[in-house]
């Protein structure tokens, strides 16, 4: 019988977790920037240097900094879940971490939107800021919120399936013909939460990432020339689901995802250590990755709710200015979460 082809890759799975926090700063960045050239595609602006970096920009990016932050996400919950702490103490972090943050700054934001712009009954306010209208119509601010707190209660669950290799085939299996039969049977469902639905296959992938990575530590392992040829295949998937315009093409962004986060991880070790300082920003934007996502979400649609046009550079370089304070402020809301474990950064 044939041996395998095999190679050595200079790649430790603990390297995902070394540089987790650069990621989720270069994932926060991605979306920022994403938001503003997805604003700037959808006008009548003419083909001039912005607007061809756009195009570049949304074929060569696009969301998937949200798809990597998925992804992270269950990385980083293996690893907590896996310490063995009591469920209780397991969720206490997470609500300090994302829930009280929110509930806060949606407060405010929704009784912005709700009752001084749209005039809506305290009965609309109440599903907006629960977040339900997320799952029940098309209203996708703060979706990500609702998605993650979903995925954290059903995380020892997941973590369970992971730990073996048939459940774990069988779930990401479960979790990709969801996604299809979903989109063919009932795609009115499909249509409101498919931007949660077709990321729930990476979280799986994440967090056996995680499962990885605490069990071969800095050890470089052997990886198959299939599992190469997959990996290095995603630019080119991206490339043709993007130009088909497929509705479930957002099902192949994790996997573009994937292939950008080893990319990068592989880049960063290449970098010589002299020069790691050059990172720090994505280090930085990492530790905030939470806040900035909210702080962003409420001015830049409380900013074009005021009727000033977001696609004018300045303008969103000031909406920019204008939640950096508020990225701080809630920043302080951790101080209530001291009484918890230290978490790690990131989403």
């Amino acid at each position: 019988m044939s041996k395998k082809r095999t190679y050595r890759v200079p790649f430790t799975w603990s390297d995902i977790s070394t540089y987790r926090g650069e990621l989720f700063g270069a994932s926060i960045l991605s979306v920022v920037l994403y938001h503003y050239f997805a604003i700037f595609l959808n006008t009548e602006a003419p083909n001039t240097v912005i607007r061809i970096l756009t195009k570049f920009y949304n074929s060569a990016v696009g969301s998937v900094g949200v798809d990597i932050f998925i992804i992270l996400s269950g990385f980083g919950l293996y690893y907590s879940l896996s310490r063995r702490e009591k469920l209780s103490a397991f969720y206490r972090k997470r609500v300090y971490r994302v829930v009280l943050p929110y509930l806060v700054c949606g407060l405010v934001y929704w009784i912005i939107m709700d009752f001084f712009f749209f005039h809506e009954t305290f009965a609309k306010f109440l599903l907006d800021y629960t977040l339900i209208t997320f799952w029940i119509s098309e209203a996708s601010t703060f979706w990500y919120i609702s998605f993650i707190c979903l995925l954290y209660i059903l995380s020892p669950f997941v973590f369970w399936l992971v730990n073996d290799r048939r459940r774990y085939l069988f779930a990401l299996i479960c979790a990709f013909s969801m996604t299809i039969l979903c989109y063919r049977f009932a795609y009115g469902v499909f249509d409101n939460i498919e931007m949660a639905l077709q990321r729930v296959p990476y979280f799986l992938i994440g967090m056996w990432l995680g499962r990885r990575s605490e069990e071969m530590g800095d050890k470089e392992s052997d990886v198959p020339l299939w599992v190469i040829c997959v990996i290095l295949f995603a630019p080119i998937a991206k490339l043709i689901v993007g130009r088909m315009d497929f509705p479930l093409g957002r099902s192949f962004y994790g996997y573009y995802g994937i292939f950008l986060m080893f990319a990068y991880v592989m880049l960063r070790k290449a970098v010589p250590a002299k020069w790691g300082k050059l990172f720090s920003l994505f280090s930085l934007l990492g530790k905030y990755s939470l806040e900035i996502y909210i702080a962003h979400t409420m001015v830049k649609n409380i900013i074009s709710k005021l009727g000033f046009s977001l696609k004018n550079p300045l303008i969103y370089m000031m909406h920019i200015i204008i939640f950096i304070p508020i990225v701080l402020c809630i920043s302080q809301m951790g101080n209530l979460k001291r009484r918890c474990n230290k978490q790690g950064t990131g989403i």
